[in-house]
């Protein structure tokens, strides 16, 4: 799984500043999803919804005719929702994740208590993916949200396009820190 530590440092950041989400925000992001994605998305935090609109609209300016890539943008993170979303409780599962397998996060899912919420927020990923899949997205869109943390050569998306959702991720971690 690629995760560098840059990346999940500024991401913590990002949800500790607890950035501002702005309603014309929310609304553009309601034009580019479905009405079953919209309810998926209202249950997302707002500080994930802002990394994720960033996200998007560093994809828009890249790809402005691609829907499908800017919905996968937007949806990248819909698997967090199903998880505890304090900012403490992200450092600590993430600081397990570096010495459990993704096959033991996998089986923690199904236990009790905090195990299965730290399996939850660790498998947020496929978690997302079905979350899409029962919500009617396209098969890119679900691809996506399970891939993205991925090493490119296990991609079963299109390289071209994951690179450039994988740049505008990172890119705005960065852009929030400026």
């Amino acid at each position: 799984m690629r995760r560098s530590a840059l990346h999940l440092s500024l991401r913590f950041l990002e949800t500790v500043r607890k950035p501002k989400l702005h309603e014309i925000d929310d609304s553009w992001a309601h034009s580019k999803l479905s009405p079953s994605e919209i309810d998926l998305w209202a249950n997302m935090s707002s500080s994930d919804r802002h990394h994720c609109i960033s996200v998007a609209k560093n994809v828009e300016k890249i790809l402005p005719n691609e829907q499908v890539v800017i919905q996968a943008a937007l949806l990248h993170d819909i698997g967090k929702s199903e998880a505890s979303s304090s900012a403490l409780f992200r450092v600590f599962a993430t600081i397990i994740s570096f010495f459990i397998s993704q096959k033991l996060a996998h089986n923690w899912m199904n236990s009790r208590a905090l195990g299965r919420q730290v399996g939850q927020y660790l498998c947020y990923p496929s978690v997302g993916a079905e979350l899409l899949k029962l919500a009617g997205s396209d098969p890119f869109v679900c691809a996506w949200a399970n891939e993205h943390h991925f090493e490119q050569r296990n991609w079963t998306v299109d390289r071209y396009l994951g690179r450039i959702l994988e740049s505008a991720d990172e890119q705005t971690n960065w852009k929030s820190r400026l």
